[in-house]
């Protein structure tokens, strides 16, 4: 690798250059793999795909055999608090966030006031404790309820895909369920 460690953010991309020595010598194929894909994976045209913020080794293997190692990096996205209103801003294109819950419990993302139609996707891939909503949830305009342990950290993608300029706001909430009809 031109580097011995790259680093990048959620959802980025970055082709690594790979060299063999000496200069003059014959050029092989190389097969890259990752150490953990939810970290980095390798995508179709041999370019790192940036995943879950996290450290991983990617590892690059000719044909006839050499290897070489590098370390990648994904940096963890800011911190999305909870109960204070976040401007997503559509010209940014798909932005990233992280929160760590204080306490068992569901939470959901509610929009306010938009200019656009917000999109948010949990990445919830390395989540344990997630339960589908039973429908005792509220329902007022929130996105993807979710159930999160004390101190369990999850990430969302937050975009508008359909929109290339305006803005929402959107708050991170607890969302608290039904406990009687009357």
């Amino acid at each position: 690798f031109d580097q011995s460690a790259y680093q990048g953010t959620i959802g980025g991309t970055l082709f690594p250059q790979i060299n063999f020595f000496p200069a003059d010598c014959a050029q092989e194929k190389v097969t890259l793999s990752s150490s953990d894909e939810l970290v980095v994976s390798i995508g179709e045209w041999d370019e790192f795909c940036f995943g879950l913020p996290g450290t991983a080794t990617a590892t690059a293997t000719s044909e006839s055999g050499l290897t070489a190692t590098c370390t990648v990096t994904v940096a963890a996205p800011a911190e999305l608090p909870l109960n204070t209103p976040w401007t997503l801003d559509a010209a940014k294109g798909e932005q990233y966030l992280r929160f760590t819950a204080p306490a068992d419990g569901w939470y959901g993302i509610r929009s306010a006031g938009d200019e656009i139609d917000p999109y948010v996707e949990v990445l919830d891939a390395q989540l344990e404790g997630i339960v589908q909503d039973d429908e005792t949830l509220p329902d007022d305009n929130f996105f993807a309820p979710f159930y999160l342990k004390a101190g369990q950290l999850c990430y969302f993608a937050i975009s508008a895909p359909d929109c290339e300029t305006g803005t929402a706001t959107i708050t991170l909430q607890t969302l608290f369920a039904a406990t009687s009809v009357v």
